[in-house]
């Protein structure tokens, strides 16, 4: 059985990916109580400890807003986080998936964006993201992949859906 390590495991994302592990896979879990993927040695520890076979990224800080006033909190999660866990990867010869988003753009190009398009961030949250996403991509190459998304919902929890939902009964 293959083992995955899923960060960020109680986020939105990160709890949906655990819910549908398929067959043949274990997921790892781990949130940041029990993985501080801002720290190095950390992350080293436990990947070493754990044996993952692949990492999936799904820990972020995702306060879009609040990163303009927590920088290095956003910095410390989206991309010293990523960098930590790609250079563990590299370590142990593992492929890894990382999670970003489309705010490292500027929203401008009146199409739909292609995976080689500059980026282009407009705030402090997709900076940090961006960062991360080439932090990985320095350090693990041809073995890591980028998935950008735009949005992330679910039927509970905090999202674009659950708060339109809300303000339509609101209001």
């Amino acid at each position: 059985m293959k083992k995955v390590l899923i960060t960020g495991a109680n986020g939105q994302l990160g709890k949906a990916l655990v819910a549908n592990v398929p067959d043949g896979y274990e997921a790892l879990v781990a949130d940041r109580q029990t993985l501080n993927i801002s720290d190095a040695g950390s992350v080293t520890a436990w990947v070493n400890d754990n044996s993952p076979d692949g990492i999936i990224n799904a820990a972020a800080y995702t306060a879009v807003d609040k990163a303009e006033t927590e920088a290095d909190l956003a910095k410390l999660a989206n991309t010293d986080g990523p960098k930590n866990l790609a250079v563990a990867a590299v370590e142990r010869g593992i492929p890894m998936v990382h999670v970003s988003t489309d705010f490292v753009f500027n929203g401008n190009a009146g199409a739909p964006y292609r995976t080689d398009d500059s980026s282009d961030p407009l705030s402090v949250y997709g900076v940090t993201k961006r960062d991360g996403e080439q932090e990985v991509l320095s350090a693990h190459g041809d073995k890591a992949a980028i998935v950008r998304t735009a949005w992330v919902y679910d039927a509970s929890g905090s999202n674009f859906v659950m708060t339109m939902l809300r303000l339509m009964q609101e209001k």
